[in-house]
Order: C-alpha cells, then sequence, then structure tokens
C-alpha cells in the first residue's frame, strides 16, 4: 500500500504545481478515506500536508486543525518521528492562533517546548524549540502578558546562541587559520565526531566552512529572537534602561553579522530599522532616526529594483521554456536553449536563494489562505524557525510612512504628498486621486500640534507570521471608488463589515486597516494645514465609515478621530466644538502621552475663545501636565506645553515670564524636533511680545523669520497673524510704505481664507464633524459575535473532500468575532 501512498502524493504534488487546490486535496484524502488502512507513519505525512494546503490556500482553518489533532493521536503511538511531531505541533499552534483559542495554543507549545527539550536531536531539536519559544511569545502578547513574552524570546534567544557547538567552533577556527594537517588530526583524536579513516583534508575543510556558514546562519537567529525582545519593550516600555538594554543587544549581535550577510538577510534589515525609527521617535532623536530612515527607503528602493530583475529573468525563463516544448526543434537549437534555460534558473536560484527543483518546507512559512511568492515575503529566521513580520507591502507602506513624518518636520512636502499616495497605492493595489499634485503639505494644523506617538503605530504590528491581507476601500478615485483584488480575497467587499469576516482574515485586515488610517489621518492634517477644509472633511468622513465598519479592530483610531474632528473644527474657528472633541479624546486613549496632547490642544481653543473663563478652563487642562512634563518620554509633550502655557501668560500679560517659557519651549524644539510649524509659531508669539515690550527691532528680525517658514509651510492662519503683528510693527515705526503694502498682502490671504471657510461651512459634512457627539457605532449582539461558532465549516463531515471548500462554491461569510476574541483584542499589542 505504501506504493499507493506514494503515487496519490505524487498525483497531489502535480495537481498542487498546476494551481488545482481541490483535485490535490482529494488525492490525499483519498488515502484518509480508504477502507484499507495504511501505516499510522502514512497517514500522519499525508494530514500534515492536507492540513498545509489548507492553510495555504483556503480559511478552511477548522479542517485543517482537525487534521492536526487526528495526526497528533496517530503519532503517539509511534515512537520515533521527532520532526513530524513537531511539524504537527507547530502547524496545530497556528490553527489554534488563527481560531483565536490561545489558551490550547499555548499548551500545545508548551508540550512542543518539552518534547525539543526532551529529545535527543541535538540540533533539530534546538531549532524546534527556537520556533515554540516565538509562537509561544506571540500568544503570550495577546493575553498582554508581556513579561511572558520575553522570558519566552529570552530563552529562544539562549537556544539560538547554543546551537553552535564548542566542538564546531574549535574546529572552524583552526581550519580557517590553519592548513597544516597535523593539527586537524589532533583535534579529530580529542573529538572523536569524525573518523581518521575517512579522513580527507579538502572534505574536512568543506565541512569546516559549512559550519562556519551554520554558525553565522545561527546569528540570524539570534537576531530574530533580539529584534523580537526589542519589540516587546518598546510595547511594554516599562523602564526606558531595558529598552535601551534591548536596543543595544540587537547592535551587538547585527553588528557580529558580516556586512555581506546583512543585505541578504532583508527580512531582518527592515524589521531592525524599523523598529530602531520606533524607539528613537518615541524618544525625539530625530537626528538620528532620519539616517535609519534613509538606509530603509535605500533598502526598498534596491529590493524593488531586484524584484523587477526577477520579473524580468522570470519572463524570459517562461518564453525559453515555451521554445523548448516545440517538437521541431533541431538538436543543436535545442542545445543551445537548454544552455541558456539552466543559466537562467542558477542566476533565479541565486537571487531567490531557492532552487526551483527543490521541495517546500512541509510547514507553511506562515498564516493565512493565501500563498505569496517568494518576492511578496520578508523572512526574519530560516526554517523550522520560519519567522515572519509582516508582508512586504505593509513593509513597504511602513516604510513610506517614515519618510513622510521625517519629510514633514523639514518642509519637503512635495516628497511628503508622493509618499503618502504611493502608501496608499501599496496598501489598496492602484492610484488613487488625493487631491490637486501642485498643493504641497504640512501634517500639522495651526495651534494644534499633530505629533505621530509611534506607539500607537507599534500597537497595530503583529510580533511574527500575519496572514494574507486585503481589504476593500471607498476612496474616491479619478473614475469612480476602486476595488483592489486583495480585498476580495479577504471576503472584504462593499458592505461587509466586521462581523461577516473570517476569523482568518481579522489580524492581517487589521494591520492594513491600520496602515491606511495613518496615512489617511496624515491626509487629514495635510489638508488642515494647507486649509483645504473640503479635502479634509472627505478624508476624516473616510476615517469614520471604516471605523463604524470595522470598530473592533479600528478600536483605537476612535480618540484619534476625535482628536481629528477637534482640528477640524478649531481649523474653522469653532473653538467650543473643538475644546469638546479634544476631551472626548483624551478620555477614549489609555495613553497618557496622548491624553496630554489632547489637554493642550483643548486648553489652546480656550485660550483662543478668549475671556476669563476660557482662560480658566485652559490653565485647569495645562497645568496638570506642565507639572509632570519631565516624566514623559521625550520632549513632545514638554514643547507643546510649554507653547500653550507661553501663549497663555501672554494674554494674561505676564509678558516676561510668557518670554522665558516660549523661549525655553523654542530652544528645544529645534534642538530636538525641528518642526517647522511649532518653531513659526513659538517665532510669532515671541515676535508679538518682542512688539508689547517695545522692542521693535528683534520684533521685526523674529517676525521676518516666521512669517518665512509659514510661507514654505503653506500655513494660511500663521501666515495671517505673523502679517497682523508686522502690520503692527510698521504702524509703530511709522512706516506707513510698509504698512501699506504688508496690509494689502494681509487682505488678499484674509480674503483667500474666508472664501474657503465659506466652502467648508457649506459642505454636507461640516454639521456633522464639528458636532458635540460622539460617533455612534453599531454594537454588536451576542448572536452575531457567537455565529462563528456554528459556522457551515464546523458541521461538514471532514472526510468528505467537497467540504474542504476549494473546488465547491465557499458558503456565505459568517461572523468569526468570537467573543473570546473581543475581550482580548483591546490587551494584543504586537
Amino acid at each position: 500500500m505504501e506504493e499507493v501512498a506514494e503515487g496519490l502524493w505524487g498525483l497531489a504534488d502535480h495537481h498542487e504545481k498546476k494551481g488545482e487546490i481541490g483535485k490535490a486535496v482529494k488525492c490525499l484524502e483519498a488515502i484518509c478515506q480508504s477502507q484499507v488502512s495504511f501505516l499510522p507513519i502514512v497517514e500522519v505525512k499525508t494530514r500534515l500536508r492536507i492540513a498545509t494546503l489548507l492553510l495555504k490556500h483556503s480559511h478552511n482553518v477548522n479542517h485543517a486543525k482537525s487534521h492536526l489533532e487526528r495526526s497528533q493521536l496517530l503519532l503517539k503511538s509511534i515512537p520515533s518521528c521527532f520532526e513530524l511531531k513537531c511539524r504537527a505541533h507547530s502547524l496545530l499552534s497556528q490553527c489554534y492562533h488563527l481560531v483565536g483559542a490561545i489558551p490550547s495554543q499555548k499548551q500545545i507549545l508548551n508540550k512542543g517546548l518539552a518534547l525539543a527539550a526532551s529529545s535527543g536531536e541535538g540540533f533539530s531539536a534546538k531549532l524546534w524549540y527556537c520556533n515554540f519559544s516565538s509562537q509561544l511569545a506571540n500568544a503570550l502578547i495577546i493575553e498582554g502578558d508581556y513579561q511572558g513574552s520575553i522570558s519566552a524570546l529570552e530563552g529562544g534567544l539562549d537556544c539560538a546562541s547554543a546551537i553552535f557547538y564548542p566542538e564546531l567552533q574549535l574546529i572552524g577556527s583552526i581550519m580557517i587559520q590553519c592548513t597544516d594537517k597535523r593539527a586537524i588530526f589532533s583535534i579529530v583524536a580529542v573529538h572523536r565526531t569524525v573518523t581518521l579513516d575517512s579522513l580527507v583534508f579538502s572534505a574536512v575543510k568543506v565541512v569546516c566552512n559549512m559550519y562556519v556558514a551554520n554558525f553565522r546562519l545561527r546569528l540570524v537567529d539570534q537576531m530574530f529572537f533580539a529584534t523580537s525582545i526589542l519589540h516587546v519593550h518598546l510595547m511594554q516600555w516599562d523602564d526606558v534602561n531595558l529598552v535601551e538594554g534591548a536596543v543595544n543587544k540587537c547592535n551587538e549581535v547585527w553588528e557580529s553579522i558580516q556586512p555581506d550577510k546583512r543585505q541578504q538577510c532583508i527580512g531582518l534589515l527592515f524589521y531592525n530599522e524599523l523598529l530602531h525609527i520606533f524607539y528613537l521617535l518615541r524618544i525625539c532623536n530625530y537626528k538620528d532616526a532620519a539616517q535609519h530612515v534613509e538606509t530603509l527607503d535605500a533598502a526598498m528602493k534596491a529590493d524593488m529594483q531586484q524584484m523587477q530583475h526577477v520579473q524580468e529573468l522570470t519572463k524570459e525563463l517562461n518564453a525559453l521554456n515555451l521554445s523548448l516544448s516545440r517538437a521541431d526543434l533541431q538538436y543543436k537549437e535545442r542545445s543551445a536553449l537548454s544552455k541558456k534555460q539552466a543559466q537562467l534558473e542558477e542566476q533565479l536560484n541565486n537571487i531567490t536563494g531557492h532552487s526551483s527543483a527543490g521541495k517546500e518546507s512541509l510547514e507553511p512559512a506562515y498564516f493565512g489562505n493565501m500563498k505569496r511568492a517568494w518576492g511578496d515575503k520578508l523572512e526574519l529566521a530560516p526554517p523550522p524557525i520560519d519567522g515572519e513580520w509582516l508582508p512586504k507591502s505593509a513593509v513597504y507602506a511602513l516604510v513610506e510612512l517614515m519618510v513622510v513624518i521625517f519629510g514633514r518636520p523639514k518642509g519637503l512636502f512635495k516628497e511628503c504628498g508622493k509618499r503618502i499616495q504611493s502608501g496608499l497605492q501599496t496598501i489598496l493595489g492602484r492610484s488613487l486621486y488625493l487631491g490637486d499634485d501642485n498643493v504641497l503639505f504640512d501634517l500639522v494644523p495651526s495651534l494644534a500640534f499633530v505629533m505621530l506617538n509611534p506607539s500607537n503605530m507599534l500597537s497595530h504590528l503583529k510580533l511574527r507570521k500575519p496572514l494574507d491581507y486585503g481589504f476593500k476601500a471607498k476612496i474616491q478615485s479619478l473614475n469612480n471608488c476602486v476595488f483592489a483584488d486583495e480585498l476580495v480575497k479577504l471576503g472584504i467587499s462593499d458592505g461587509v463589515r466586521e462581523v461577516d469576516l473570517q476569523h482568518s482574515a481579522i489580524w492581517m485586515a487589521g494591520v492594513y486597516l491600520m496602515l491606511l488610517m495613518h496615512f489617511l489621518e496624515n491626509k487629514v492634517a495635510v489638508e488642515l494645514t494647507q486649509s483645504e477644509f473640503v479635502e479634509a472633511q472627505e478624508a476624516l468622513v473616510q476615517m469614520r465609515n471604516w471605523f463604524i465598519r470595522f470598530p473592533t479592530i479600528l478600536q483605537a483610531c476612535e480618540s484619534v478621530i476625535e482628536m481629528l474632528r477637534g482640528q477640524y473644527a478649531h481649523s474653522v474657528g469653532s473653538y467650543i466644538e473643538a475644546a469638546f472633541h479634544f476631551v472626548e479624546a483624551g478620555k477614549l486613549t489609555q495613553s497618557k502621552s496622548m491624553q496630554a496632547m489632547c489637554q493642550i490642544y483643548a486648553a489652546v481653543s480656550y485660550i483662543c475663545l478668549g475671556g476669563p473663563e476660557s482662560s480658566a478652563q485652559a490653565l485647569d487642562l495645562i497645568g496638570p501636565v506642565y507639572q509632570m512634563m519631565d516624566s514623559f518620554v521625550g520632549v513632545r509633550e514638554k514643547t507643546t506645553v510649554l507653547f500653550a502655557y507661553g501663549f497663555l501668560l501672554m494674554r494674561q500679560q505676564s509678558l516676561q515670564e510668557a518670554r522665558v517659557r516660549l523661549a525655553t519651549g523654542l530652544q528645544i524644539t529645534h534642538s530636538h524636533l525641528g518642526n517647522l510649524q511649532l518653531v513659526s509659531q513659538y517665532l510669532t508669539i515671541l515676535g508679538n511680545l518682542a512688539l508689547a515690550l517695545h522692542d521693535t527691532g528683534q520684533a521685526r528680525e523674529i517676525l521676518r523669520s516666521a512669517l518665512t517658514l509659514s510661507k514654505k509651510l503653506y500655513d494660511i492662519p500663521t501666515q495671517i497673524w505673523v502679517l497682523t503683528n508686522l502690520t503692527a510693527l510698521y504702524q509703530q515705526l511709522g512706516e506707513k510704505g510698509s504698512e501699506m503694502e504688508n496690509d494689502e498682502y494681509l487682505s488678499k490671504k484674509r480674503a483667500d481664507l474666508q472664501n474657503r471657510l465659506h466652502d467648508a461651512c457649506s459642505s454636507i459634512h461640516h454639521i456633522e464633524i464639528i458636532d458635540k457627539s460622539r460617533i455612534q457605532v453599531h454594537q454588536l449582539h451576542e448572536l452575531d459575535v457567537k455565529r462563528a461558532m456554528a459556522g457551515a465549516s464546523m458541521r461538514v463531515n471532514l472526510d468528505i473532500p467537497e467540504s474542504v471548500g476549494i473546488s465547491a462554491s465557499a458558503p456565505a461569510p459568517s461572523s468569526r468575532l468570537m467573543d473570546l476574541d473581543i475581550g482580548r483584542r483591546g490587551k494584543r499589542k504586537i
């Protein structure tokens, strides 16, 4: 019967290569359904293969889980088969993860760790120990157990460090430095792992070189765990010293990898650089972070060029294969084409790192229902660890976002506009209409300093192994609403809501939805800075609509949306409504930093209202933040609260004290943040103060600098503010000509702003955005939430081939948001 099984396995492989996954599964299930019993090992291998196909090509996680659970029962009666047992544990863990059964996942992973620790398999066991450690860390993160996750990762790091045996280290070291055969024989005499009878110098040298290369490969494993530990520390951030220690550990391991090897670890390169950027953003070290952004941007462009080269080679190879399939080819012509074919295959093999003839690992290198090609993956560690953080498109979008963040303070708004469009195109799959290409953008609305907190971004990015992705966005295109193919693959089409998602699609959909919201958030801020209020309304309404459709996945965005509603209201002069939305935004977040920023924004709105009562309300909001401003990580909160407090003191006529506070804040802003708009507004107030103190010389110099910056930033409200102060200055100095010229320019700016405000107030979205009420979200009923438990895929007979849902039409999507998931989603930080 073994021959029958091998035949069916081969036929299944044939169908899989042709993309006929349903037929491949039927071939394999024929073995499981056979009336004649096969050996347990044959059935185990078959069920593992079925589970792998289902995880790669379908949403049938429950079917895969059932096959794997059956395999585990069969493996209990087999004393050996260590590799198969580990693969079954790992795949079953992935299934439990996808269905949200975290307790079961932790249980199976702990069993896997015990199996790896107790076996005598040596090298292989350590690799599997690393695999289980990384998966356990991710499971613990879902439950908010940061310390447990770090402990699991540290165990994996220790294991990865111990993989390189002392004997091999000694052999490799001497072989590199010495070619004396006697030295080799002396080593073998001590370490009896190689027999003297079979010892040949050249062969031993090859073996030793292989061990040295293997050592370098294991450094990659160590780097995988080091970066994962840093990721968790960035999420938790209990102690800045612990975070700094994790950063230093990453640097230490990364530097131990040779430069040429680092370039081959493209996934680790992106992961490590992005984590360093998040860390440096958090501590407001923009200067050092900019270097990492440049490295990332260059790596992304180089990788895109390489992928284009691979596509060209693949296209040429396909054409060559087509020519070779002709039956009328002459011998010489066929020989030449075959030689060219071998050259092309070798080139592709050198780039992609694997042979087209090689067999794939039985275990999928990722979670999800879509098989991603080599070019779509950024692996962090080799099999069987199979580490992967995010798909390449998501990483590319993050890189674009980082370029926007660092281009904004420098005033590189044309580049920012291109990157925002590029990021959205990466996510949605085609070019989008983002407004007039000639409009240059800044991301900080006047008097409301939106500074992206990297911790908000990190909290929605998984530690490793995401699903494939896709969602449908209603973004205005040049023609009509656009639909990305990947969205349909996740079952997200127009009108589909969170409750309709396949459970296996939730996590990766969340990653891309969060990236989409970040780009839209930046777009809102960009448009507000330019006083393009109608465009800001449209982007903000899109954010609101996405949140209404996916309220649990986008739960963290509710406070951001409220904050942006406050930004909009403040920009159009509705200060009471702005203060309301800022206060509400602070209530909706647990981030101390976000709460502090919202209080400061609300205080600025109250100050703009004027009057003693509003000033008192502003002071009540500023006071607590001012008292604790040095307790925050970085200087983001300190610079904004100093601005607001100085602004308030100026309104209260405490001019000298205001001058001291503002000068301090300006110096910190210029040194650490380099935010040109915040600097221009600092300068505007300081110029006003100098004017009030009759220091006309300093006032002229400061106000001219402020006007130059505000023009560079296309910040119309700040320009009007500066021009008003310049008019007062010219009046004091009696410079009638300058005053008239300044007034004429000021009148044009005011008329321009009034026209924009009129268009905004005439829009149908204006009232609903500034309305003093929170967004109303449809609450899921318990029946809706638990519908997944009664889904069609859980009621079918697992032994019926048609039940796999590949060849047959898929059932209507049912809810996969179980109450178990909703309870934990708020705790999931990676």
